[in-house]
Order: C-alpha cells, then structure tokens, then sequence
C-alpha cells in the first residue's frame, strides 16, 4: 500500500514537472516567433557582439560567432572580425590581428622587396573548425617564406570572413585590403556567394531547428553558446516560408543590391577594375562546384576580368584514387564532417600545394630561389 502512495506521488510529480517543462517549451518558442525581429535588429545583434567577451577555457578562450565580429565602419561590409583576439572557434584555435584579419600581425606600409597577396573569401578562406597555422593561405605563407633570398619576403595577408558574399568581399577589398599594396589577391568563391549571410538575418524560426529552446536557454545560462557546426548560410527559398516569412523577405529587400547573380557581376567586374588600376593580378579559386550555372557564371566572370582561374578538384580527386578511394570518400577525407562542408586539415594542405603549383606554373610569384624544394602532399 505504502509502495502504491510513492509511486503515485512520483507519477504526479514526474507529471507536473513534464507539464511545467512543455509549457515553458511553448512560451520560448511563442516568444521566438513574436515579430519583433527586424533588420534594425542587425544593428543591435552586432552590437551585442562587439561587447562579448571570449569565454575563459583552461585550455584557451572559446569565442563563438557572436563575439567573433563588430560592426563594419564601412556600411558594405556590414561587420568583420575583432581585433587582438586569440582563442577557440568551434574547435579551431585562431588569432586576429590588431587590424582584425585572422594571422600574425603585420604592417599597413609593404616592407621594400616584399611580394604580397591578399585572400577575400568566406569560412571557407578564413578557416572555419581548422587551427591557425593549418588555414591554407598560413600554409602557402610557409612555403613562400623557404623562398625568401637577397632581400625577398613574401606576405599572405588572410581578410576572409565567415559568412561573406562575393560582393563583401570585393568591398573589404578595396575598403581596406588595398591600402596593404597587395601584388596578388585570391578570391575563394563558394555557392552561397549570392546569398545574404546568415548572421544578417533574422534567427531562425524554433519549428525549422532541432534543438530545444530549454536546452538553449540553460546552456546560455551556464555562458554557453549553442554548437556551432556549419557557416551562416545564405537565404534559401525555404526560408520565404512560416511564421518568419515576413522578416526573411525583409532581410533580402534589405541587402537586395549585393544578393542574386546580377550583383555579383557587378562586384566581379569591381574587382577587375581595382585590378587594373592598381596592376594587381587576381586568382579565382573554384573547388567542387556542383551547380553548373554558377560555374559557368564564374568563368565569365573570370574571362570578362582577365583572371586566373584555379580548379584544384582534380587535385584532390587524384589522392583519393592515390590511397584507393573515389569521389564517395570526398566527406570523409576532405570536410570536418558529413554536415559540414568545411575543409579540414588535409582539405587545406592540398589547398596550399595546389596553389603554389598554380602561382609558380602561371609565374604570377617571383621565381623560387635556387634549391632543393618539393611541395609534394602533405598529410595533416
């Protein structure tokens, strides 16, 4: 009789903590669906960002997304990276600089017989999930600095940002790469380089994520933010759909002149005429595309600005073949996983090889010093 009283106290307490649980459940998810959001909110969300502090970690300062970036004094560009941080990005130790690019310090003035090149790009350049020193422009930075004779020193100045578009890219270019009187720019073009950066938006509705909005809630609570496992991605026709359909469209009507393929055009075609003015050669690099038109619009876009253009998928296809594999272990053996798609060690390593073959092939770098150097494939 008295195990019957227990365990009905424990069903009805059990009970009662379930329904407290999926009410409060349901009052986070009404709130977050609540159209307060706006693209005013953007300001606010970058200022928010600027104030966050790096979260302590014996074993370095975590920094998640919102606390990685500051609001851009130049309304294109929109925001970019903190300077003088040095910490963790989901897993990836990284450092910025006191100009804000991800890298060692370096001087706005080019040091006399310096060969410089410039990178713009998204988390695909900037490193996304990798440490500092495996990013494949720290890597070709390496290689270059086995070459430096008589005088000659090579800089690889890194500018990328998670989550740009090609037209952020080519404005923080010429808003604030120029001034480091680069020689060579890289741009690494990937296929949400149409879209409006994930940050810019408003979050996303609770009914589209997996999580739960308690377990978010606590974890911020405790300075946690939640994980952080792909890029900001751009607006997806999905998104035009549910109760956040009116702020997503807000968000494009917003950026619409740097969203869509007309735009980029345009900024591809800015970029060419900064690299005429300045005699500065431009490497675009294309890895996997798998959207036919957006390869073919790159390629125009190349042809149009007299660029170079850099493929190294057969590269990596080749080392596949090379320890027994195909293009089906392209997840396993080139991304941090099967859900992201960022490049891991090894992706970067080949990344580096290829283009240091491609620079030297198309001489587009001093000629190397005479010695012994191979820049066969590395493993991670």
């Amino acid at each position: 009789m008295r195990a019957k009283a227990v365990l009905s106290r424990f069903l009805l307490v059990t009970g009662a903590v379930a329904m407290s649980l999926a009410v409060a459940e349901i009052g986070l998810r009404l709130d977050a669906r609540s159209p307060r959001a706006s693209v005013g909110d953007l300001r606010s969300r970058l200022e928010a960002s600027r104030r966050a502090a790096p979260e302590p970690r014996s074993s370095g300062r975590k920094v998640s997304l919102k606390g990685l970036v500051q609001p851009s004094p130049f309304p294109d560009v929109v925001y970019e990276l903190k300077p003088r941080l040095d910490g963790v990005f989901v897993g990836g130790r990284f450092r910025t600089n006191s100009w804000g690019f991800r890298g060692p310090e370096v001087e706005l003035r080019k040091p006399p017989g310096t060969f410089r090149i410039v990178g713009i790009g998204d988390s695909m350049m900037f490193g996304w999930g990798v440490h500092q020193e495996e990013i494949y422009l720290a890597r070709l930075q390496r290689r270059l600095a086995g070459r430096a004779a008589g005088g000659r020193a090579f800089e690889v100045l890194n500018l990328a940002v998670p989550g740009y578009n090609t037209w952020m890219e080519v404005e923080s270019l010429a808003a604030k790469g120029l001034a480091f009187e680069p020689d060579l720019v890289i741009l690494h073009f990937y296929g949400n380089d149409f879209g409006v950066p994930r940050f810019m938006q408003p979050p996303a509705a609770p009914d589209e994520e997996s999580r739960w909005q308690l377990v978010e809630l606590v974890e911020r609570a405790f300075g946690r933010e939640p994980a952080e496992t792909s890029e900001p991605r751009p607006l997806l026709p999905s998104d035009l759909a549910g109760p956040r359909a009116h702020l997503a469209v807000e968000a494009r009507e917003h950026h619409q002149y740097m969203v869509g393929r007309d735009p980029f055009r345009q900024a591809m075609e800015r970029l060419a005429v900064l690299a005429r003015e300045e005699g500065i050669a431009v490497v675009v690099l294309l890895l996997r595309e798998a959207d036919p038109a957006a390869v073919e619009l790159v390629r125009e876009a190349v042809s149009d600005g007299d660029f170079h253009l850099l493929d190294p998928t057969g590269r990596f296809l080749d080392y596949l073949r090379s320890i027994g594999k195909d293009e089906s272990a392209w997840e396993e053996t080139f991304q941090l996983s099967s859900r992201d798609r960022h490049p891991n060690t090894l992706g970067h390593s080949l990344l580096a090889d290829a283009l240091l073959e491609f620079l030297d092939g198309h001489e587009l770098i001093p000629a190397a010093a005479p010695a012994s150097e191979t820049h066969a494939v590395r493993p991670p």
